[in-house]
């Protein structure tokens, strides 16, 4: 089982938020290939906004959807 909270928001960047349960801190990490898939917060469309889940047994983040048709996948590695 991970010990952090994994939170993107469909930043153009890719970026995702990690919170550390151990620290008790958050750190903005950039995974390396294409970020999450974009979300359309302008548009107001529940289509538009990309929507996951969190899966414990492969310790993987996937995200479908925002304006594209993508499966992302972000796999938080330990330090």
């Amino acid at each position: 089982m991970s010990d952090v909270f994994l939170l993107t928001d469909g930043n153009k960047e890719g970026r995702v938020a990690v919170f550390s349960l151990t620290t008790n801190k958050w750190e903005l990490v950039t995974p390396v290939g294409d970020g999450c898939p974009p979300s359309d917060y302008g548009a107001g469309k529940y289509w538009a906004q990309p929507k996951g889940y969190f899966d414990p047994r492969l310790n993987v983040l996937v995200v479908h959807g925002g304006m594209t048709d993508r499966v992302w996948v972000y796999r938080h590695g330990r330090h």
